[in-house]
């Protein structure tokens, strides 16, 4: 006698199937896996919410107001007294490289955008 695809029982669902095989004692590189499987799955969730509010942001025109902030605020007001700090306190040529570099790179901003002129 054949099966027809009424005698088979319905399978569950992808996530309770996932549930059932996560609780499932296994092999010794079992844990392990399971552990990089759930850390995909949160990474992915962080990600899409992540990516959500930015098209919130966008869409509701926040992200100039945060790039403003994030310049003039945290940019000029820690970031780089905190580096010449550094560099006068623990000076290497590595640091004294790098903010060298962040310096140029300011100035070259500064002047693409004009910020500075007709001030």
């Amino acid at each position: 006698m054949t099966e027809t695809a009424e005698d088979e029982p319905a399978r569950p669902h992808y996530f309770a199937r996932l549930w059932r095989e996560l609780g499932r004692i296994g092999g010794e590189h079992d844990a392990f896996i399971k552990v990089i499987i759930v850390e995909r799955i949160v990474k992915a969730t962080v990600l899409i919410a992540l990516g959500v509010g930015l098209l919130v942001a966008g869409h509701n025109g926040w992200l100039d107001y945060w790039a403003d902030f994030a310049e003039n605020v945290i940019a000029t007001g820690i970031l780089i007294p905190f580096e010449v700090y550094e560099v006068f306190h623990h000076a290497t040529l590595f640091k004294v490289g790098a903010l060298l570099l962040n310096l140029a790179v300011v100035g070259y901003l500064a002047y693409r955008k004009r910020l500075f002129f007709n001030i």
